[in-house]
Parts: C-alpha cells; structure tokens; sequence
C-alpha cells in the first residue's frame, strides 16, 4: 500500500492517527456485516465523488485465496476501497486497482482517462464520461515522492556480442506501463513501439539498412506519467568504421562507431523529430510539437517561464502554460485535509474458498 499511493501526499500508517485521516479496515470476512461471503470489500462512494473525510472502508483479508497472489490481490483490494473514499468510480481497465478485472499483475492508479465499468463491458462514469484515477488522486491529495525510473531488462542481445545484419532488441519493462519504447543506436532514434498493459516483452527490429560498426544501444522507455528510464549496452555489427566516409551522411566516425549528430533545437521550440532536439524529447501538446522534458508535477523541475503539464498522449512534460489551461503547474499542491489513510490489520484465521468466487464483487453498500 505504500508503494501503491507513494507518489501522492498521503501516508500509510497502521495505527489510527489523530485528527482527519481515511481509515480501510483489513480484516475477516464480509459476513461479520451480514453481506454475501464472496464480498472483498466495500467502501462509501460520495455522489459527487468528493473525497470523504475521516470515512471509513472494510478490506475482506480472509475472503480472499491464499497462493503467490494473496499479497498483490489483497493489496488491490485495500487500494481500490480507499480509492471510492477519495472519490474514484470503477474503472473497466484491468491494470488500474479501481478494476473488478484480474489478471494484470501488479496495479497502480494509471494516468489514462478510461471508460468505467465491471466485469461485461464499459459504461459512462458515475461524474463524469470517462476518469483518471491518477488525475483524481493527485488533484485530492497532492505530490508525494516522485515516481522511480522505469526498471528495463534488456534480453537479447547481450552486451559485447556480435550480431547480424538485421537483429532484434528484446526488452523487459517493469514498474508502471510504458506508453512507449525506443531503441536509438549511437544518438540516432531507430525504432519505436507503442507501450501495452501486459508484461510481455518487447520487440524493437533493426533495419537492413542500419550502418555497421560499434553500436552503441539505448533503450529509452517512458511511463504512462512520463517518466524515463534507460538501459544502454554495446554490440559489434560488422567492420568498425575508419572515416566519416563509410558512415550515413552527416555522421562522424569516433572509435570504430558512426555517430549522429547531436540535436541543436532548444527547449520550448517547435519540431518534428525526437533528434532534432537538444533534449531528444519532441513531444505533442494541442496538436502541436516542442522539444521537451520528462517531470514530475510535485517538484517540477522546468525551465523558467515553462510548466509540467500534460501532454497529448496524457504524459507530463515542459510546456509553456496557456492561459488558464487545464493542467496543474510545476508549483501546485491541490492538497485535501485527507492526510493520512490508515490501515488497522485485524487479520483472523483465514479460510479456503473455491477459486470460482474469486471475485464476484469488490465493491458494495454506499457504492459496488
């Protein structure tokens, strides 16, 4: 749970606090209130979905099944009820807790805006078409500590290798979903492919064409808040370069690599290719593109006269503010008297329970 509502300014203790603080008790079964057995959890959901000060949540702990997913199930759970507290609707997208839907792995509060439902099909949310549970947290709780690179697991190939003249980049990303990942081989951008939410690795092809010599590989992945992490590894492809003569026009030969050049637009200007830019960052805010950077709403981190804010495709990044416009700012901190959410662990004996109830519900009462 920590890990879960760590990057919003809300604490997770397991002693009740004094003053104002949301409080999920996590403990026994649902028919201790006299619901169905099945039950996982309930919670209050405000009308309007406004945050609920010092309500209070019911996580079933021993209605879940014990296994290898007890800890991750049981955590989804806890995470969802406190979310209808502070104001989410169900959301029918399997990696978001605020899912009835299972097998996704492990769930965080995604910042897509994405349909509502349960278990058949989308539906409109309860305030509004569509929800971001992110957006809805952050704009509830506030900044907490700033979201870790995402962690990159490079397959194949293997450092120092020698590879063919067309190859494959297979890649591993962990952490929150990627919404893409790129390959770039000595400053150069070779491919891309669209982020997923499933854990399957990674395909990033080579092109025939692709010059030889020492190659220099960074796979660069950013996270559906756009945060970026790296890996980088070197390979052989052919003969090493002698001169500039044997590379792509425009590149360099340095110690047997043809090298890009590097990117000359500064930040804040208009492009078209990620290259082009001194940061490598060309992204697309109102359909139209600057040279950019990856940050983080609680502690900003732009360059003077910009702001984080999102972009097209829901990432945060550097922009010049519009006026009034929709995002929040470097400098905000929407931050609710919800100060804390509290979890009091009564755990009983827990009890087997046939895998076909699973999870029939998660939610009811005040809101299912």
């Amino acid at each position: 749970m920590r890990a879960t509502y760590a990057i919003y300014g809300v604490e997770v203790v397991t002693e009740p606090p004094s003053g104002a603080h949301v409080e999920v008790m996590v403990a026994g079964t649902a028919a201790s209130l006299g619901l169905a057995g099945n039950t996982l959890g309930i919670a209050p959901l405000a009308n309007d979905c406004s945050p609920l000060p010092s309500a209070v949540a019911y996580a079933f702990a021993n209605a879940h099944l014990s296994g290898p997913d007890l800890v991750n199930e049981l955590c989804a759970t806890v995470a969802h009820e406190a979310g209808h507290i502070y104001g989410l609707d169900h959301e029918f997208e399997c990696k978001d807790p605020m899912t009835y839907l299972t097998g996704c792995g492990v769930k965080v509060f995604l910042n897509r805006t994405v349909a509502c439902g349960e278990f058949d099909a989308p539906r409109s949310c309860k305030c509004s078409e569509r929800q971001s549970s992110h957006r809805k947290l952050y704009d509830v709780l506030g900044p907490g500590t700033p979201p870790a690179p995402p962690p990159i697991t490079v397959r194949s190939p293997m450092p120092g290798a020698t590879v063919s003249p067309t190859f494959s980049v297979f890649v591993d990303v962990g952490g929150r979903p990627a919404t893409t990942v790129e390959l770039w081989i000595n400053g150069a951008q070779i491919g891309a492919v669209p982020g997923k939410l499933t854990d399957s690795p990674y395909e990033l092809v080579t092109p025939a064409a692709l010059f030889d010599g020492v190659l220099d590989l960074e796979v660069r992945v950013y996270d559906d808040l756009g945060t970026l992490g790296t890996s980088t590894l070197t390979v052989q492809k052919g003969a090493a370069c002698a001169n500039a003569s044997s590379c792509p026009a425009g590149y360099a030969c340095d110690a047997g690599r043809c090298l890009a050049p590097a990117g000359t637009t500064p930040i804040g200007d208009p492009c078209t290719r990620q290259e082009e830019c001194a940061t490598r960052e060309c992204v697309s805010r109102g359909g139209e593109a600057v040279c950019t950077q990856p940050c983080w709403q609680g502690t900003g981190g732009c360059p003077g006269g910009m702001a984080c804010s999102q972009a097209d495709d829901e990432r945060f990044a550097c922009f010049i503010p519009v006026d009034e416009g929709g995002c929040c700012s470097a400098s905000s901190d929407p931050r609710a008297p919800l100060a804390l959410v509290g979890l009091v662990g009564m755990l009983l004996v827990r009890r087997r329970r046939r895998r076909s109830q699973r999870r029939s519900q998660r939610s009811t009462s005040s809101y299912s």
